[in-house]
């Protein structure tokens, strides 16, 4: 990423009522990057060039309009792939083309989704977990309501079964469903197991993962998105590091989910948990709290306006409030989902008005 020739994107298109909020972020950024150059990316200076990158991409957000909807992120892609401005279809009122050779994304026209429950491990390092498994075994049924052709992976299946959540097995189907994914495609990936950073990288830990071989074994979420990379809708959902109380419910790596948000450029990730919190479960349900709340969303609970389908935008609000909601009635540590959609805008996750047999009234 170049993030000084984004900067300058963006203050080329912003309108001039964004200057002084954009200067603000634009000096924070600057100094970060000037840290980083002198002393090295540490923990605190990485923390807060993610604070600095989300409200740029929120101020991006708020001015689409402006931006032919691309986040701070794309432009900092852009600038790179890029010699002018112009790269961009709209330049304070003056129309050019894309400099991409493939055609804007259509309406959807069809959705893929794989999930993956993992409540077991091979290596005792990795403490079994209590609902992975029933959170993709809910979720499977829904989304097939919804009109998704489902590929469900879990820890119960036969070890030998090519759905069993090995490591190999994972990559192979990720790989099959973005083969099959066409142009105006959507894909949809969930993974309920542990999560973990390894060498500054997010992974997920997959049945076979092996501490001492994690580059070999472990799942980098890097890796996910260039599996997918052709794929142009892509959604990821991530319910990790979510522990039964007798394990204790705590995320063993503070930075994962930082980490994840700085790779979520071109799809939409939205997660169990910021990074400083734990994602809990709900025994009386059998789900973790987050994939719960994620399910009444997607049965219509989060479509508030009655337009009769949900985007990744309804479903965060919907997500957030509910958790927050949950975690105080339930005297709980304080959970709240967090996500970031970058260069795709707000897609459509369901919609009722194309089933036979509605999910929602």
């Amino acid at each position: 990423m170049d993030y000084r020739l984004g900067l300058q994107r963006l203050k080329e298109l912003l309108p001039p009522e964004a200057i002084e909020e954009f200067d603000l972020y634009e000096g924070r950024l600057l100094e970060n990057l000037k840290e980083a150059e002198r002393y090295g990316m540490s923990p605190s200076t990485q923390a807060d060039r993610n604070k600095i990158m989300s409200s740029l991409n929120q101020l991006a957000r708020t001015y689409g309009e402006y931006l032919d909807n691309r986040s701070f992120n794309d432009l900092c892609h852009w600038a790179r792939r890029s010699e002018s401005p112009t790269s961009l279809t709209q330049v304070r009122g003056q129309e050019s083309k894309p400099s991409s050779s493939l055609p804007p994304p259509g309406p959807i026209r069809k959705r893929w989704a794989l999930l993956v429950g993992i409540d077991k491990y091979r290596e005792q390092e990795f403490k079994p977990l209590k609902h992975c498994v029933s959170d993709v075994q809910a979720l499977e049924p829904t989304l097939t309501k919804l009109g998704y052709e489902v590929v469900c992976m879990h820890s119960k299946l036969r070890t030998t079964d090519s759905l069993f959540p090995l490591s190999t097995n994972i990559v192979t189907q990720l790989s099959r469903l973005s083969q099959a994914t066409e142009l105006d495609d959507l894909l949809w990936v969930h993974f309920s197991c542990h999560g973990k950073r390894v060498q500054e990288k997010p992974v997920l830990i997959a049945y076979d993962t092996h501490p001492d071989l994690y580059e070999r074994t472990a799942l980098p979420v890097s890796d996910i998105r260039k599996v997918c990379n052709k794929v142009r809708r892509l959604v990821l959902t991530l319910d990790a590091c979510h522990v039964g109380s007798e394990v204790g419910r705590n995320l063993p790596d503070p930075e994962f989910v930082h980490n994840v948000h700085e790779l979520a450029e071109g799809f939409v990730l939205i997660a169990a948990s910021t990074a400083r919190q734990v994602a809990q479960e709900w025994k009386e349900l059998g789900h973790g709290v987050f994939t719960h709340f994620l399910l009444e969303g997607l049965e219509g609970k989060a479509d508030r306006h009655g337009n009769k389908y949900v985007t990744a935008k309804d479903l965060e609000n919907y997500v957030l409030a509910s958790l927050r909601d949950w975690s105080i009635r339930n005297k709980k540590p304080l959970q709240e989902s967090t996500a970031n959609t970058e260069g795709l805008g707000d897609m459509i996750l369901a919609e009722y008005t194309k089933l036979s047999n509605q999910i929602v009234d």
